[in-house]
């Protein structure tokens, strides 16, 4: 699997360095695709924030 990686080609104004996100918010996390990427992420060390519903929902 690819690693995913996410470079600003800018440059903060501060100090001239790349901006790196090592962060990702995903949408549906309880899903069959959600939950896969949540688990893919995390394996890439990447920060996962995740939002789901509630089970009376679902």
């Amino acid at each position: 699997m690819v690693k995913a990686s996410f470079v600003f080609e800018g440059c903060s104004q501060r100090n001239q360095t790349p901006i790196t996100m090592d962060k990702v918010f995903v949408t549906g996390a309880n899903g069959l695709l959600g939950t896969n990427l949540v688990v893919k992420f995390t394996e890439q060390g990447f920060a996962v924030s995740a939002l789901v519903r509630k089970k009376k929902v679902l």
